[in-house]
């Protein structure tokens, strides 16, 4: 495919690493303008990267600051940092392989991904 598993796989973990840190939202508004314009410069159409790369913004699993979910359940003091880390490692891991079965089988056989619409090109003027 034009976006190549590559590029798909840098902007997974990026949007992951980045969602841990920053607001799910906030990385969803960073990062998938910019990833839309780069698949149409690919000559992809940008669903190649933004399904997949929108999804993994929400893998905030490691950290209390990656959704309010998160913060809330470790604000109960049952679990210690380290055991929130090490299960969200675990929990980013299978999602990461579920998001690839995704990305390879299911996205392509429900949605069109043959070249940049019309529609991406004037929004990106290319």
């Amino acid at each position: 495919t034009p976006a190549s598993a590559f590029l798909v796989g840098l902007s997974v973990c990026i949007a992951s690493g980045m969602s841990n840190i920053v607001s799910n939202v906030a990385t969803a508004n960073i990062l998938l303008p910019s990833l839309a314009c780069v698949a149409v410069s690919l000559d992809a159409h940008p669903w190649q990267l933004l399904i997949p790369t929108g999804l993994s913004c929400s893998f905030a699993f490691l950290f209390p600051i990656g959704t309010p979910p998160n913060a809330i359940a470790y604000s109960t003091g049952y679990f210690t940092m380290s055991q929130m880390a090490s299960t969200g490692a675990i929990l980013t891991v299978v999602m990461f392989v579920l998001l690839a079965m995704d990305v390879a089988f299911l996205i392509p056989s429900l949605l069109p991904m043959e070249g940049a619409p019309d529609w991406a090109k004037e929004a990106c003027d290319v």
